[in-house]
């Protein structure tokens, strides 16, 4: 049987598995966002998803990179406060203006995919959101 799990390159919101962040669809950089259900008060495993373009992705990237330092230094005591480090303050504040217009729905090139996720590693000391995922796209419905 062919395995149709793609690579998940970056995950910028986790909550019990990701949320939002960039995967492949198709061997293709795109965005993906889970649908919250009001009516449930919960995720669903339905996910909007969008082409991205690599400066987009890029930008993404960055603002990652500068949370991880933070999370980094959180985790080694070194800071006690919310991210960014101060260091990063003003290019974190500028990323995230861009990363913000990047998720936004409005746009008429997102399309619905069941997303299941899997963790191929089993490491538990690694947090979920520093580990390698990939994901099954399927049709809804």
């Amino acid at each position: 049987m062919k395995d149709d799990y793609e690579r998940v390159l970056l995950i910028t919101n986790y909550h019990d598995q990701p949320r939002d962040g960039v995967a492949e669809v198709r061997g293709k950089l795109h965005y993906f966002k889970c649908i919250f259900d009001e009516t449930q008060d919960d995720w669903t495993n339905t996910y909007r998803l969008r082409p991205l373009a690599s400066a987009d992705y890029d930008v993404l990237l960055e603002r990652h990179e500068i949370w991880r330092r933070w999370a980094d230094a959180r985790v080694h005591g070194l800071t006690q406060h919310l991210p960014p480090l101060d260091a990063d303050r003003e290019r974190y504040d500028q990323l995230e203006m861009q990363c913000r217009s990047i998720g936004q729905i409005e746009n008429a090139k997102w399309f619905t995919r069941l997303g299941k996720f899997r963790k191929p590693d089993a490491d538990a000391t690694s947090p979920a959101f520093y580990s390698e995922w990939s994901v099954s796209w399927q049709l809804v419905g």
